[in-house]
Order: C-alpha cells, then sequence, then structure tokens
C-alpha cells in the first residue's frame, strides 16, 4: 500500500466543507496525523485525519486495515484538553464515511451536516422506510407473523 500523501483531494474536500459550515479549520504541516486541528461553531474542538481511497473501503475494519500505521500514530498523538479524534474517508462508491477512533478501534458515526445535499437520509427516515420485500409483503394483503390482514 502507498504512503499517504499529505495534501490529497479529499484532505481539501474536508477543509472545504467544515469552513461552510463555519468551522475554523487548522491544516496542520507536519506529516504524521491528525491532519487538520478544527473549532466547531460551538465550541467543540476535533483532531481530524482525513484519507481518501480509489478503491471501496466499505467498513471501519477495512478502514483499520488500511489505515494501520496512520491510525497508531494518530492514537499516540498528544494534545493538551479534551477533544474528540475523528478519521474521515472519501472513497467510492459510498462517499464521505466518518469514524470516530478510540484507543482500541474505530466506530462508525454520523455527521448529518456533511451528508450530499439532496441525498442526506436521516436516521429517521432509515428506521421508518420498510424494506424492500416487508413492503411487497404488506401490498400482497400478508401480516408479518404469516396470518392474512383483516380489513
Amino acid at each position: 500500500m502507498k504512503a499517504y500523501r499529505k495534501g490529497c483531494r479529499a484532505e481539501f474536500e474536508a477543509i472545504r466543507m467544515l469552513k461552510s459550515r463555519g468551522y475554523q479549520v487548522t491544516r496542520r504541516k507536519e506529516g504524521a496525523p491528525p491532519d487538520l486541528q478544527v473549532n466547531a461553531p460551538d465550541g467543540d474542538y476535533m483532531l481530524i485525519m482525513v484519507r481518501g481511497f480509489h478503491a471501496a473501503v466499505p467498513d471501519a475494519q477495512a478502514v483499520s486495515f488500511r489505515c494501520r500505521e496512520d491510525l497508531d500514530a494518530f492514537r499516540k498523538f498528544r494534545h493538551s484538553g479534551k477533544c474528540s479524534r475523528e478519521l474521515w474517508t472519501l472513497a467510492p462508491p459510498f462517499g464521505w464515511r466518518f469514524y470516530e477512533v478510540f484507543p482500541g478501534g474505530l466506530r462508525s458515526i454520523v455527521h448529518e451536516e456533511f451528508a450530499p445535499r439532496g441525498e442526506g437520509v436521516s436516521i429517521g427516515e432509515l428506521f421508518r422506510t420498510p424494506s424492500p420485500p416487508l413492503q411487497r409483503m404488506r401490498s400482497a394483503g400478508s401480516s408479518l407473523d404469516g396470518e392474512e390482514e383483516r380489513e
């Protein structure tokens, strides 16, 4: 695997997204992560490592495998004060994915404010929308427990 190249397209896209929403962003010039130091409008402070990929990276396990050395360096980075540590990835076909970085691993998180305009789906919508097989069952007149629905 090639080493991360500082200043990739994903890094500048992340900076643009953050600044357009009122965040103050400082890009670190050192080679080791984190890449960005971010002050949120509400006063929160974040350290962000940004990585772009040309191939699909579907989940936290795959990201951990592909970025193992960079994540280890990111976890070792000392900072005075309380801040969240996040990994942002940009890869086709998924687009942006966000992860919170912990000493023992990654946890996928949702930043609804960074969902593409017109394409974002809120968590509530995901749970309210039945899957296509369930929709077909309901339209055929059967219930979930196998009995026919009575009107």
